[in-house]
């Protein structure tokens, strides 16, 4: 648990930075960059949520 979390603090934020460089995101665009990154995950827990027996049966 204690990795998982750490890999999310220090390599997230650097993979979210390389891909703001490789696809050339102007400063005032990262933002809704950001954002759109962030929906595709979020809309995922909403459907996880509503079916989580049968997303995760063993828990």
């Amino acid at each position: 648990m204690v990795s998982s979390f750490l890999f999310s603090v220090t390599c997230l934020p650097l993979l979210v930075y390389a891909i703001f460089r490789w696809k050339k995101v102007l400063p005032h665009q990262r933002l809704e960059a950001a954002v759109c990154l962030a929906i595709p995950g979020m809309l995922l827990d909403v459907v996880t949520t509503y079916f989580f027996t049968q997303a995760f049966p063993n828990v």
